[in-house]
C-alpha cells in the first residue's frame, strides 16, 4: 500500500512540473507552430549556412519572445512587442517569408513575418488594410533577437509578398501559434576576455563623455543578446535613480584600448529601477559594472537643436537672448517617455507651438518693413509654409510606402525621427524670423531683447 501512494505522489509531482513547464515554454507544442501551408522550398542557405523552414520559423519565435519578454507593459501602444495584450493568448496565424534585399552596396538577409488575422489599427491619412509586419536580420550567427524593419504593411505592399515571380522573396510557410506567456531568455555565459574588454572601453567612455551624464556613481548593465547581435542597449542606473539609456553598437566586437561605441544616451525622466522592465533587465544584463562620473551635465538644446548660420556681429548675443527661451524650456522640463508613440506626439506638439510662434514673430517682423517689401516677405513666407509641410507630408508617405510600394521599411523609430525633424525645421525657421526683426531695431545689440508669445502651458 505504502508503494502504491509513493508512486502516486511521484506521478502527481511530474504532472505539476509537466504543467509548469508548458506554462513557462508557453509556445504551442513546445516552440513549435501548427503548419498551416507548407513552404515552397526545402530548405534555404543564408550566408553559407542551410536552413530549413522549421527551423527558421523556430528562430523567428525565439527572437519574438525576446521581444515581448521584454518590452511588453504598455497597454496602450499599438506595437505588437510593447503591448502582450496584441498578441498573447490569442490564436495568430501568419506567414514567414525569406527576403533578400540590398541597402545600397550591404546585402541583406531578412526573415519577415506578417499576421493575418489581427489587423493593425486604422490610420487616418490611409484608406487601406494594414497589418502587422515584422522583420529580422539573419546572420551567419544565426537571427537577430532585435527588430530590424517593420511595424505594419499596407495592403499594397501583399502583393510582392505574394507573387511567385519574385526572386527575392521565398515563402516559408503559414503558420498558427498560440503563445500563453512568454519564457525568460538563455543567452549562456560571455567570455572573461570580452568582459575585461567592455568593462575598460565603457570607463573610457565615461571619462570621455561631457554631454549627459551627471557626476556621481553609476551601475552600469548591457542589455544581454545573442551573437548574431550588432547592437544592444546599455543603461546607466545613477545613485540618485536617474536612468540613461543608450544604444551600444557593435557589442561583440570591443576594443578595450578606445571607447564603447555608444549613442543616443538620454535620461528617461520617470522611470525607476524598481520598474518591471529594467527588473528584467538587470537580471539578465550581460555584463553589470560600477563607475563614477565628475564632470556636470549641460541641460541645454543639444548644438544640432540650435540656429548656428547666423554670421553678423550680433549672432553671440541673440543666441545667448534665445537660449532660455519659453518655449525650449518647457520642451526640456518635460519627461522623457519610454514609448515612441508619445515621443513622436510631444515632436509634433512642440512643432505647432513653433508654428504659432513663427505667425507671431512673422507679423511683428513685416511690421518694420516697406509696403511693397511686406508683399514680397509674404508670398516667401507662405510658399515656405506650403512647401514644408507639403514636403514632409510626402516623405511621410513615400517611406511608409504609402504612395508606392518601394520596399523601404525604417522601422518603428521613422515616424518620431520625422517628427522631431520636422520641429526642428519649424524652430529653426522661427528664429531666423526673429533675428531678422533684432537685426532691424539697433546695432546697440547688447540692448535688444527678444519677445516670445509663448509663456508656458497655460497660453
Amino acid at each position: 500500500m505504502k508503494k502504491y501512494s509513493i508512486i502516486t505522489i511521484i506521478c502527481c509531482i511530474c504532472l505539476l512540473l509537466i504543467c509548469g513547464c508548458t506554462s513557462e515554454i508557453n509556445f504551442t507544442k513546445e516552440f513549435d507552430s501548427e503548419l498551416i501551408e507548407a513552404a515552397s522550398v526545402e530548405t534555404i542557405e543564408i550566408e553559407g549556412n542551410a536552413y530549413t523552414p522549421k527551423k527558421i520559423n523556430e528562430m523567428l519565435l525565439s527572437s519574438i519572445n525576446t521581444e515581448i519578454y521584454y518590452f511588453r507593459n504598455d497597454s496602450e501602444s499599438e506595437f505588437a512587442f510593447s503591448n502582450s495584450d496584441i498578441l498573447l493568448k490569442k490564436d495568430i496565424e501568419y506567414s514567414v517569408y525569406y527576403h533578400h534585399k540590398m541597402n545600397g552596396t550591404e546585402s541583406l538577409h531578412l526573415i519577415e513575418m506578417i499576421i493575418h488575422n489581427i489587423p493593425y489599427p486604422q490610420l487616418n491619412f490611409t484608406d487601406e488594410n494594414l497589418y502587422y509586419f515584422f522583420g529580422f536580420l539573419c546572420t551567419p550567427e544565426g537571427l537577430q533577437s532585435q527588430i530590424y524593419s517593420g511595424y505594419y504593411i499596407a495592403e499594397n505592399g501583399l502583393e510582392k509578398y505574394n507573387s511567385e515571380d519574385s526572386d527575392d522573396i521565398i515563402f516559408l510557410g503559414k503558420y498558427r501559434m498560440h503563445i500563453d506567456e512568454t519564457r525568460t531568455p538563455d543567452y549562456g555565459e560571455k567570455n572573461e576576455a570580452w568582459k575585461t574588454n567592455i568593462t575598460k572601453a565603457i570607463e573610457r567612455f565615461v571619462e570621455a563623455d561631457e554631454d549627459i551624464l551627471i557626476s556621481g556613481k553609476y551601475d552600469v548593465y548591457v542589455m544581454n543578446f545573442v551573437p548574431a547581435d550588432e547592437h544592444t542597449q546599455i543603461y546607466f542606473i545613477n545613485e540618485n535613480g536617474d536612468i540613461y539609456i543608450g544604444t551600444y553598437n557593435f557589442v561583440n566586437e570591443v576594443s578595450p584600448d578606445s571607447p564603447a561605441n555608444i549613442n543616443h544616451l538620454s535620461i528617461i525622466s520617470e522611470a525607476s529601477p524598481t520598474d518591471e522592465i529594467y527588473q528584467k533587465i538587470m537580471a539578465l544584463s550581460a555584463i553589470h559594472i560600477e563607475v563614477e562620473a565628475d564632470y556636470d551635465r549641460s541641460d541645454t538644446i543639444s548644438t544640432n537643436d540650435r540656429v548656428t548660420s547666423f554670421t553678423t556681429e550680433g549672432e553671440e548675443t541673440f543666441l545667448s537672448l534665445i537660449e532660455d527661451n519659453p518655449i525650449d524650456a518647457a520642451y526640456l522640463a518635460e519627461p522623457q517617455y519610454d514609448q515612441l508613440s508619445d515621443e513622436t506626439e510631444r515632436e509634433y506638439r512642440y512643432a505647432d507651438i513653433w508654428l504659432d510662434e513663427l505667425d507671431y514673430s512673422f507679423e511683428s517682423f513685416i511690421s518694420l518693413l516697406s509696403e511693397d517689401d511686406k508683399d514680397a516677405f509674404s508670398k516667401l513666407q507662405d510658399e515656405w509654409k506650403k512647401n514644408i509641410k507639403e514636403e514632409y507630408d510626402l516623405t511621410f508617405d513615400i517611406f511608409n510606402n504609402l504612395t508606392y510600394d518601394y520596399d523601404v521599411h525604417l522601422g518603428s523609430i521613422y515616424p518620431y525621427e520625422h517628427a522631431y525633424n520636422y520641429r526642428i525645421a519649424i524652430r529653426e525657421r522661427t528664429l531666423y524670423v526673429k533675428y531678422l526683426e533684432y537685426c532691424m531695431y539697433s546695432q546697440d545689440y547688447d540692448e535688444k531683447t527678444i519677445e516670445f508669445k509663448y509663456q508656458g502651458a497655460s497660453d
